[in-house]
């Protein structure tokens, strides 16, 4: 970063400056799984059985991911999560009352709500501090990117998946299950069996009958899926999501409290969609 003269940050800068670190970790995260993609870590061997009838395919799973990769996924979401709630936090003004311990409950209970199930209570517990002439301006922008506009589907929504991240992270490293595989079944032929659920380092995975061409007629099915185990959803965050949940707060949640605020110094370089 080079340097410039001296001035007074625009409150924005800080949130601005963490989302951009956490493009930074997508990155890695993306290198990571590359060079663990490159040691074909897991993957099927097909042979034949029943009497040369069937293609049986076996899990054959050698390296777990990087360790490397689990470590910037919570660093990933801490910077994320945090941007939030100093979002939140940029917009407050805390009474000139307000020393000590007392200053420090009212700056911890200020933060960036994400809910599942609409609290309006909560949300305005949060936003105490956000002053009168923007309140509702402010409360409008958190409402409308809540994961509760969702409806049924607020588990997978890219915010409710960053709050879980975070949480988990801070209790143990965000380790990605390893030998996670995918099956596109679309007009599959109906006589191939595919084993449902997990899958452990030498299970048949799948059957073929033998009459069928198993490149054009399975194999090309096949993906490799990492997953980010966390309780919500069920079976984890696809590694893709990590991209997903970046740009939705880069450039959907964090454009929208731009007018609440003064405008960014030319200094300033938000987060732009990649062309």
């Amino acid at each position: 970063m080079p340097l410039e003269p001296w001035r007074h940050r625009h409150p924005l800068e800080s949130p601005i400056w963490k989302i951009r670190r956490a493009e930074k970790h997508v990155e890695s995260i993306n290198e990571y799984i590359h060079r663990w993609e490159s040691l074909e870590p897991n993957g099927m061997v097909r042979h034949l059985h029943a009497g040369n009838t069937l293609y049986e395919y076996t899990l054959v799973a050698r390296y777990p991911p990087l360790i490397d990769i689990g470590t910037a996924i919570g660093e990933f979401a801490y910077q994320l999560r945090s941007a939030l709630d100093q979002i939140v936090y940029a917009m407050s003004v805390f009474p000139d009352n307000l020393h000590g311990r007392n200053l420090e409950r009212a700056e911890r209970s200020t933060s960036f709500p994400i809910l599942r199930v609409r609290d309006d209570n909560h949300i305005g517990k949060l936003l105490t501090y956000v002053p009168d002439n923007i309140r509702q301006r402010a409360w409008q922008a958190i409402d409308l990117v809540q994961p509760y506009q969702r409806g049924d589907t607020a588990e997978h929504d890219p915010l409710a998946l960053l709050d879980q991240m975070n949480i988990r992270d801070k209790h143990r490293i965000l380790e990605p299950a390893a030998s996670g595989l995918t099956f596109d079944t679309k007009d599959i032929d109906p006589r191939i069996w595919i084993m449902r659920g997990g899958a452990n380092d030498g299970d048949i995975v799948a059957r073929v009958p033998v009459d069928l061409d198993p490149a054009t007629d399975f194999e090309h099915r096949i993906r490799r899926l990492m997953t980010i185990p966390i309780p919500r959803p069920a079976g984890g965050v696809p590694i893709a999501g990590i991209g997903e949940i970046y740009s939705y707060v880069a450039f959907d949640v964090l454009p929208r409290f731009f007018d609440l605020f003064d405008p960014l110094p030319e200094a300033v370089k938000i987060p732009r969609p990649p062309k």
